[in-house]
């Protein structure tokens, strides 16, 4: 039991963004990257997953991909609620993992937060 909890703690969160210029390869991109983790957009997926995970991901990816004309990126997030989201994206994760904040984002400095609540004339 001790291990199991041990390695659901190891999970860390990534963001990982692709842009795939041949169609091919952009289809088994996207299909490949629905089996690990959710997407936020087209090209941007939000995955949890541990160290070994990671490497396979990397892996898995490398040989989907031509390093001459496309580009994925994977950056580290601290959790969901650190992603600052507006518009469909928002309500995405909102309704995707427990702990998200509804409204508004400790993370973000004020005034970043004041200049996208502002009202429009």
């Amino acid at each position: 039991m001790k291990q199991r909890q041990k390695k659901r703690s190891d999970k860390k969160w990534y963001m990982l963004a692709y842009d795939v210029r041949e169609p091919k390869r952009l289809r088994k991109m996207h299909y490949f990257m629905k089996k690990h983790g959710v997407a936020m957009q087209k090209s941007v997926f939000i995955l949890k997953i541990d160290k070994s995970g990671l490497y396979k991901l990397v892996s898995g990816v490398k040989e989907l991909v031509n390093n001459q004309e496309d580009d994925v990126r994977i950056y580290p997030v601290i959790s969901p609620s650190s992603i600052w989201t507006a518009g469909q994206q928002e309500k995405k994760l909102e309704n995707l993992f427990v702990g998200t904040p509804k409204q508004g984002n400790s993370i973000l400095p004020k005034f970043i937060a004041k200049f996208f609540c502002r009202k429009r004339i």
